[in-house]
């Protein structure tokens, strides 16, 4: 698949180098190309992927993956939201700031942490998915516990997106488990706020919590 993924940050990175290795074509959107951080990106990844602005990586883009700060979601979503049309758009942005929830030690006032809303208004032909927001990137990392691997719980249609967006996931080394259609986003934001409580508030750590289904 042709992967855009908008934003360098730790998530994006991580998942960028898992779909590389799988065999993906991944270019990754930034605001400044020339930034220290497009940089820093550019010297781990070597000529593995393409860093370029924004609109020229969702030009050539099936699937894009939303990896940006929350508060600068719906800024994309409105420059950009003529090329997120008609393509396949994971949505893996929280609307919190960074770091301060862990500093914190607790839950800033808890709101809509998704950005679904906004993307359809902007983009409403895009196949939009909800997924890669409920763990740190430690555990998109390394996923495997043992002889287990972590179950990654998604939602959004099913409809030719699912198939991309299950194996993006298989990729990265989790299993998908899909909640359902988009109205279920707050569902997978709960697995954040289950997975902070003992991760971060428990004090068992980023990279040693997550979560997996037993089935009969």
């Amino acid at each position: 698949m042709r992967i855009a993924i908008i934003g360098a940050g730790d998530i994006g990175s991580t998942l960028g180098s898992k779909w590389i290795d799988a065999g993906h074509q991944v270019t990754f959107g930034v605001r400044d190309p020339g930034s220290a951080k497009a940089a820093s990106l550019r010297a781990r990844l070597g000529e593995r992927a393409g860093i370029t602005s924004v609109g020229e990586a969702l030009a050539g883009a099936d699937v894009v993956l939303l990896a940006v700060t929350g508060s600068a979601v719906a800024q994309v979503a409105e420059d950009y939201g003529q090329h997120l049309d008609n393509r396949v758009v994971i949505d893996a942005t929280n609307q919190l700031v960074k770091g301060r929830t862990e500093a914190a030690g607790n839950w800033e006032e808890r709101a809509t942490l998704n950005s679904t809303a906004v993307l359809r208004k902007h983009a409403p032909g895009a196949s939009v998915y909800r997924a890669f927001n409920s763990y740190a990137w430690e555990i998109f990392a390394d996923p495997v516990f043992g002889d287990r691997r972590a179950d990654l719980f998604y939602c959004g249609p099913a409809d030719d997106g699912q198939e991309a967006v299950e194996e993006l996931i298989a990729n990265v080394g989790l299993r998908p488990v899909r909640l359902g259609d988009l109205d279920r986003a707050e569902d997978v934001d709960n697995v954040l706020a289950l997975w902070a409580a003992l991760a971060i508030f428990g004090g068992k750590g980023r990279a040693n919590v997550a979560f997996t289904v037993l089935e009969r």
